[in-house]
């Protein structure tokens, strides 16, 4: 599998990553056959795939979003999926939770499947662990991981 990759903060990649390609967003954006969004919810990132940037996807390609509801435009995935643009869709949020009285539901190419990806017992324990570390390093003053502002 060919892998891009866009973030506006990482200019080099790990090791380890070689076969991922760093590109633009709109390079992504234009040669992905499955879009997979992996941001947090912001006023730079509300409505970043709409209706522009799923003109520019390939005919026949997927959205998949597992971030937060509102990073995909809901009423213009509509439109493309329902044209045919785009094959289909797997949302793991939407803009309104639950989705009710979303068109989405009404379509056999979307799956949309509740918000709990981070339930699982492995990712408990380890989120468990990163806040209990955290605990930590605030009392001694030292600089907490994962933080999002």
């Amino acid at each position: 599998m060919k892998v891009l990759a866009y973030d506006p903060f990482v200019t080099t990649l790990p090791e380890g990553f070689s076969h991922v390609k760093l590109v633009s967003f709109e390079e992504v954006v234009k040669q992905a056959d499955f879009l997979s969004i992996h941001v947090p919810l912001s006023e730079n990132t509300r409505n970043l795939i709409a209706g522009e940037q799923m003109a520019m996807m390939k005919k026949g390609s997927f959205i998949i979003n597992t971030s937060r509801g509102g990073i995909v435009n809901e009423a213009d995935l509509y439109q493309y999926l329902t044209n045919g643009h785009l094959a289909g869709a797997g949302l793991d949020v939407t803009e309104k939770e639950p989705p009710t009285g979303s068109p989405l539901l009404e379509l056999d190419n979307v799956t949309i499947v509740p918000h709990i990806g981070m339930y699982s017992k492995e990712a408990i324990n380890a989120v468990s662990t990163v806040c209990a570390k955290n605990v930590i390093k605030m009392f001694k003053g030292e600089p907490l991981d994962y933080i999002v502002v």
